[in-house]
Order: structure tokens, then C-alpha cells, then sequence
């Protein structure tokens, strides 16, 4: 499976609207390509970059920057196996904002997140790849500002940083404090080693402000679980 090169995700800037004088013009199309991928998780305002090589995700790949250049990101259910295994019934669109040729049927892209969808039902498609018909309607809040003013961010990043200090985690987190709320807490959701359940549970939840008091609390428990050893690294 294809999976993030290395190297830190950074906030993506906001991605353009569509064209349309509906906020609705900015979701992305309801036909749309999936990567089933464990352990990762795209959210709106988020970057993530990918290492396509896989025969089938190339072509998926090359048909979205061809016509629409959106594809949505899910998780396979743990423990699922086979070539098509079930996956979470709610994903992110991402639209490909970058782009590279690497050689020999490779490529890099980077995808910007939009909005969360949910799988409606998977398509029966003539292609390689799987195709679903997703919904926007229950996340197009995931298109506005999200309301950070009821949030601790404060006490979050005090979580983050024990957390990683735990972990024997050395980097700059003065400069990741900085970003905007929503993208830093979305960020930090993708970048910080947790478990493909609970990514998915944190990508589920309902508004930014539930998303940042999970994350709180999953962080608080696994720095008390985590061996004073344990070493970790943001990706």
C-alpha cells in the first residue's frame, strides 16, 4: 500500500471554492475515488503528502488530475484483509494541490483537505481503483471558519508537549503552536501517533471543539501509559 513519504505535514492554506455563488459549489464531486489507507487520516484545512506506486492508485491519481482533482481518503476497518477489505463509512476529500513524477510509475502529491463525506454506497466502477457516492450534507460546516473560542488551547498543547516529552520527542513545537486552531488541532490529529481507531474516532467527531477534548484526553492516557523509553517522531 502507498503510503506518506517522510517528512513533516505541514497546515495547508485554505483551498479555492469552485466555481458557484453557492457555498455548496466548494464541495467536492460526489463520485469520487477512495485510498484506503490505515493509520492516516486527512481533515479540512490539513496537508498530506503521499508516495503514489501502487499500479491501480497511479491511475486513480492520473484520472482525478485529469478531470476533478479530488480524491477521498479512508481507513480500512482493523483487521479487515483482502484486496477490497471494508472501510470506515466516513473519509475526507482531498483535492491534489501538488504534484511530481518520481520514475518509474511514480508520483508525489499532496492533497489539501476539503470536507468529510460519508460513504452513501460503493459504486460498481470500471476501474482499478474503488469509486463510491459520497454525501457532503452532514459536514458542510467543514467549509467555514470552525469556532475555536470555547477551546483550551493552551491546556491541548500542555498535553501535546508531556506527551511527546514522554516519548523523548526533540523538535520545534514553539512554530506549531503558532498556526491557526482549527489547523492545528486537524494537524496535530494526523501527525501524532495514535491508533487507526482512534484517528477515525477523532476524524468522526462532531466539531472542532469535541475533536480537541478527545484528542486531550486520548493524549492524557497514553503519556500515562507510555513507557518512560518509548521514543516517537512526528511524520
Amino acid at each position: 500500500m502507498s503510503a506518506p513519504p517522510a517528512g513533516r505535514n505541514e497546515p495547508a492554506p485554505r483551498v479555492p471554492s469552485l466555481p458557484g455563488d453557492s457555498p455548496l459549489a466548494a464541495l467536492p464531486p460526489h463520485r469520487l475515488p477512495i485510498f484506503p489507507l490505515s493509520g492516516v487520516v486527512l481533515l479540512p484545512r490539513t496537508r498530506l503528502p503521499l508516495h503514489i506506486f501502487e499500479p491501480r492508485y497511479v491511475a486513480m491519481t492520473r484520472d482525478a488530475i485529469a478531470g476533478l482533482p479530488y480524491i477521498g481518503m479512508v481507513q480500512p476497518i482493523p483487521a479487515a484483509a483482502g484486496d477490497k477489505p471494508p472501510v470506515f463509512g466516513i473519509g475526507c476529500a482531498g483535492r491534489i494541490v501538488e504534484k511530481r513524477e518520481v520514475g518509474e510509475g511514480r508520483l508525489l502529491i499532496a492533497l489539501a483537505g476539503v470536507c468529510r463525506f460519508q460513504i452513501v454506497a460503493e459504486l460498481d466502477a470500471a476501474t482499478p481503483y474503488r469509486v463510491v457516492d459520497a454525501s457532503y450534507a452532514a459536514f458542510t460546516a467543514d467549509l467555514g471558519d470552525e469556532d475555536a473560542a470555547d477551546i483550551d488551547l493552551a491546556d491541548l498543547l500542555r498535553t501535546v508537549k508531556n506527551f511527546l516529552r514522554r516519548r523523548e520527542f526533540k523538535g520545534d513545537l514553539a512554530t506549531i503552536s503558532r498556526s491557526p486552531a482549527a489547523e492545528l488541532i486537524n494537524w496535530l490529529v494526523m501527525v501524532l501517533p495514535l491508533s487507526p481507531s482512534e484517528k477515525q474516532a477523532l476524524l468522526q467527531a462532531a466539531g472542532l471543539g469535541q475533536r480537541a477534548l478527545l484528542l486531550n484526553r486520548l493524549l492524557q492516557l497514553a503519556a500515562l501509559e507510555s513507557p518512560s523509553g518509548a521514543t516517537g517522531a512526528i511524520h
